[in-house]
């Protein structure tokens, strides 16, 4: 079976905190992290396009039992996001 295309990868992030780029720069084991300062935090990623999605994949932190709550949106403007996961 065949990894599906990253369509995020490379694509510009807006997000607060330190090091933004990390969240879509492919890689996943490394030192080099998002940092998104006090929660809640919040990362867009404007895709440039429009794509049929089948999965989204996630990379957290996992060293000390903490937990992550996540909302997926997507759309086409900010004024038209779909919440797709709470």
């Amino acid at each position: 079976m065949t990894e599906p295309k990253n369509v995020a990868l490379h694509k510009k992030v807006n997000a607060k905190g330190a090091n933004a780029g990390a969240i879509t720069d492919g890689e996943k084991h490394r030192s080099l992290h998002w940092d998104g300062g006090v929660a809640p935090a919040k990362a867009t990623i404007d895709l440039k396009g429009y794509f049929s999605i089948s999965s989204i994949r996630l990379t957290t932190y996992y060293g000390d039992g903490r937990a992550y709550r996540f909302k997926i949106r997507a759309g086409g403007t900010p004024t038209q996001m779909l919440e797709l996961v709470d």
